[in-house]
């Protein structure tokens, strides 16, 4: 690549040109065998080189410039800008063999999303959403706009929640199962960020508080006309903490009652 003497910060198409040596990566390894970290979330080998990988270049390129990954982070004092990366978004659904997974990355400055992707590299159905602040939201290259359903009970929405997740939201899960057209848990989220961001579902909720894939979806969902919040309907920035309380990314319409659900568990 080589390009950092020449930008600020990584644009759309450095960006894509990570992601496409990711999706080499995730398509060679598809299937493999993970295991569970301590955490209780689960890691390939391949989302250890993919997060690696990405470490280097950024770091070749865009020296002064900090990495916030899955699988490890380079943290630079002082930073302007920040890249956020998943390296495998859905390594349950990868580990399966099911082609539900992406990878996911962003450019944040000022604890907000600048630039963002979201890729999905199955072959036959090789796809990107992305944004670019102020620009709009596409897949490929149409631009997308999130759906136009303001009932549930039409809705598609995928929750992210698991037996210890650090928010209990089984309440909600019941209740999204008898509201809901289709309540899906498929463990991809920002697959699901993206089909949000283009009007294939209305809604994805995350029990979760690590913040690898949320600027990438907020950015997306945003520029395609949805919402993102945290659980409680609280605007999300991305400081130094690197924690945030869960979050709902929607068509915007089904909003409020999805964040009001999220705050009945909460309480």
């Amino acid at each position: 690549m080589g390009k950092g003497a020449e930008m600020e910060y990584p644009d759309y198409k450095y960006l894509a040109d990570l992601a496409f040596q990711a999706g080499r990566i995730m398509n060679r390894a598809f299937g493999m065998r993970g295991r569970f970290k301590d955490d209780g979330s689960p890691v390939t080998l391949a989302d250890i080189a993919i997060n690696k990988r990405v470490i280097r270049q950024i770091s070749l390129d865009f020296p002064r410039i900090s990495v916030i990954g899955e699988e490890g982070s380079r943290e630079v004092p002082d930073a302007k800008y920040e890249i956020y990366c998943d390296p495998i978004c859905g390594t349950i659904p990868f580990c399966l063999g099911c082609s539900v997974f992406s990878f996911c990355v962003s450019v944040v400055r000022e604890q907000k999303p600048l630039i963002a992707l979201i890729y999905d590299p199955s072959p036959g159905r090789e796809r990107t959403w992305h944004a670019e602040r102020g620009k709009g939201a596409f897949l490929n290259k149409d631009p997308v706009r999130v759906s136009e359903f303001s009932s549930l009970a039409v809705s598609a929405v995928c929750m992210a929640w698991w037996r210890d997740a650090p928010y209990n939201l089984s309440k909600m899960f019941g209740k999204l199962l008898k509201k809901a057209r289709v309540c899906l848990n498929p463990a991809a989220l920002a697959y699901f960020g993206g089909l949000t961001a283009s009007g294939h579902i209305e809604a994805t909720v995350y029990a979760g508080n690590y913040v690898w894939e949320a600027p990438a979806m907020q950015l997306i969902v945003e520029e395609a006309g949805g919402r993102f919040t945290d659980l409680k309907g609280n605007n999300v920035s991305f400081g130094k903490k690197r924690t945030i309380c869960g979050h709902i990314a929607s068509n915007g319409l089904v909003h409020e009652e999805l964040v009001s659900m999220a705050r009945e568990c909460l309480e």
